[in-house]
This record gives C-alpha cells, sequence and structure tokens, in this order.
C-alpha cells in the first residue's frame, strides 16, 4: 500500500511541476492576466479620455460657428432695419399718397328679386 500512496505522491508532484510550467510559459507567452487587466483598464481609459477630447472639440467648433453665424445674421438683420428706417424717415417727411376712394366706380347696392 505504502508504494501506491509513494505513486500517487509522485504523481502528484510531477503533475504540479507540469501545471506550473505550463503556467509559466502562458505568462511568457500571454502575459500574467492581471497585468493585462490593468493594461486593457489603461487603455480602456485611454480611450475614453481621446474620445471626450474629441467630442469637446467637436461641440467648441459647433459652439464657434453657431455664435459667428449668430453675429452675421444679427448684423445683416441691423442694417435691414436701419435701412428700413431710413426709408421710413423719408417716406414720413413726404406727403402721403394713398389711392382716392372717391375716384373709384361704387357699384350700385344689389336689387332684390
Amino acid at each position: 500500500m505504502q508504494s501506491f500512496g509513494d505513486a500517487v505522491n509522485r504523481m502528484s508532484y510531477d503533475m504540479g511541476g507540469k501545471l506550473s510550467h505550463y503556467y509559466q510559459s502562458l505568462q511568457s507567452r500571454y502575459g500574467d492576466p492581471r497585468v493585462y487587466a490593468m493594461q486593457e483598464e489603461e487603455m480602456r481609459a485611454r480611450s475614453a479620455v481621446a474620445a471626450h477630447a474629441r467630442a469637446s472639440s467637436a461641440a467648441e467648433a459647433l459652439q464657434s460657428a453657431y455664435y459667428s453665424q449668430q453675429e452675421t445674421i444679427s448684423k445683416a438683420h441691423q442694417l435691414r432695419m436701419e435701412r428700413l428706417q431710413g426709408r421710413n424717415l423719408v417716406s414720413s417727411a413726404a406727403p402721403a399718397q394713398t389711392p382716392a376712394h372717391s375716384e373709384q366706380s361704387q357699384l350700385p347696392p344689389p336689387q332684390d328679386a
């Protein structure tokens, strides 16, 4: 029986060595899973920072375009209003010319049948 116990111990020790060697070869080939997880988290963080920077720069560009367009529209409106006020001042100084209603022919009222 003791030889059986010794065989189990040798087999267990041998399998432990093989598993240890296999684990070390995996780490050398693919790296430590914990290190890999930390590197992946760092890559995600960098990606998030880059995405935020792109979004904020796009938002700033849109806001800048909006304000410049708003300013252009406001200046154009102000010019139109100044021109319109200038016309109103000139036309209010001239006598008002409205069509005379008395010159238009008036139709007789309809007759009941």
